[in-house]
């Protein structure tokens, strides 16, 4: 769970810094689907659609406990202010 927070948190700071309509390769190491660790479940997937101009995360767990959890989050990108 840390390593996915870690790499949501890298992934802002990299948009942060520069803004644009659309990805460039920096983060094409985060696409596909990643191994979830801690004897937990996790199916967590990372795509690029709409001509590369999103990032979208989908994430299924299954925890020891029998619990589930699904979530889903979405990255754009945004222009830079320049106010």
């Amino acid at each position: 769970m840390r390593c996915y927070r870690m790499l949501v948190l890298i992934a802002t700071l990299v948009f942060s810094v520069s803004a644009q309509n659309a990805p460039d390769n920096r983060l094409d190491f985060l696409f596909g689907k990643w191994v979830g660790a801690a004897g937990e479940k996790n199916t967590p997937l990372f795509e690029a659609p709409l001509n590369r101009k999103i990032i979208v995360r989908h994430n299924h767990a299954e925890y020891n406990s029998g619990a589930q959890h699904d979530d889903l989050m979405v990255i754009y990108f945004d222009a830079a202010n320049t106010s």
